[in-house]
């Protein structure tokens, strides 16, 4: 009867919301999105000169962006996607950021960890200055690749998660 009561307790405890810790959020797998870590958007100019323009914060663009990336995280966490692996990389300095880098000849949008830092590189803003938002399926399916990867037997037959 103690052992169930116990674990009754740390169930409980660890439904608690984490936010007034002060221990990083974990991912994990959840019906709740406000139950996985809060990931950020940051685009420094180093890896996205041409086009940053049109990804300040207020523009269209950005909006469009943080609403689809708002939208992917949550049904990635719902799927439980982030639940074997985070989005962010534990070895990046900012453990709550994703940086962006434009990719202007990008097939589709990766993550990957470099340079200390978790990336989502992509094709933002074309060759031509076209600019290009990522909607929520898309921004998902980076987010899958990163988390969950594709067969060999997928990436042969379609392509999926093999960015060019």
């Amino acid at each position: 009867m103690k052992r169930h009561l116990a674990l009754s307790a740390l169930l409980v405890l660890a439904g608690c919301n984490e936010a007034a810790s002060d221990a990083q959020p974990t991912p994990i797998a959840s019906a709740n999105p406000a139950d996985c870590a809060k990931v950020t958007l940051d685009i420094p100019p180093e890896r996205f000169a041409q086009g940053r323009e049109n990804f300040a914060v207020g523009s269209t663009a950005r909006t469009r962006l943080d609403e689809n990336f708002t939208i992917a995280i949550a049904q990635a966490c719902d799927e439980g996607l982030m639940a074997r692996q985070p989005l962010i990389d534990p070895r990046s300095k900012e453990k709550n950021t994703l940086f962006l880098a434009n990719a202007p000849e990008a097939n589709i949008a990766s993550i990957y960890f470099n340079e200390g830092a978790t990336w989502m590189e992509g094709p933002f803003v074309d060759g031509e200055g076209h600019v290009q938002v990522p909607g929520p399926d898309a921004i998902k399916e980076a987010i899958y690749c990163h988390t969950i990867g594709a067969t060999e037997q997928e990436q042969e037959t379609t392509g999926r998660c093999l960015p060019d």
